[in-house]
């Protein structure tokens, strides 16, 4: 099996020691070692661009509108019923 990064299910708290001596926190769980895992160790740091992600959540999920767009109309009616409530709670004091 190639190497891949490991997955939450893959890996269950513990101590496995690495080429230099240093000890990671995650131990292969029993599922991954069916699978045929056998190994745990660090990478190298990866950057991940995600500006295809963000146009993806932007048009898929969020149908073409920003985030501000999506909240507009309940901040607005949060902030209308605190001032329309408000006297009401004031006078109750």
């Amino acid at each position: 099996m190639s190497p891949r990064p490991a997955m939450d299910a893959e890996v269950t708290p513990g101590k496995t020691s690495e080429l230099g001596g240093q000890i990671l926190p995650l131990t292969l769980s029993e599922s991954a070692r069916q699978q045929g895992y056998a190994l745990l160790f660090r990478g190298p740091v990866r950057s991940y661009v995600d500006s295809r992600l963000s146009a993806y959540l932007k048009y898929v999920v969020y149908g073409g509108r920003s985030v501000s767009e999506l909240y507009k109309p309940s901040l607005l009616a949060g902030a209308f019923s605190f001032v329309v409530l408000l006297p009401f709670a004031v006078t109750r004091t």
